[in-house]
């Protein structure tokens, strides 16, 4: 579950906040109401950096290994993100 929380609120409650992170609830940390951070479980985030790997080598095999310059493997690394937050995102739904 996503919470949003304000950076004052964070600052004040991190221990009970961080308890909650770690049973798995995600937030959203805003200053002057916009959003500017996320906190998440460890485990979460190694999970998005699996799916985001996972997704590259499967562009990687699609190209059949061609080589890339150092603005396609950077295009490829954001496109790989981009990925996995939807698909996290799916899978939240």
């Amino acid at each position: 579950m996503k919470i949003r929380i304000s950076q004052t609120t964070l600052r004040d409650r991190l221990g009970a906040t961080l308890d909650q992170v770690s049973r798995g609830n995600e937030f959203i940390v805003e200053r002057k109401g916009e959003p500017v951070a996320a906190l998440v479980s460890a485990a979460r985030m190694e999970q998005v950096r699996r799916l985001a790997r996972r997704h590259a080598l499967e562009v990687l095999k699609q190209r059949r290994g061609g080589s890339l310059t150092d603005n396609q493997a950077a295009d490829l690394g954001l496109e790989a993100k981009q990925w996995a937050r939807r698909r996290r995102r799916t899978v939240q739904e």
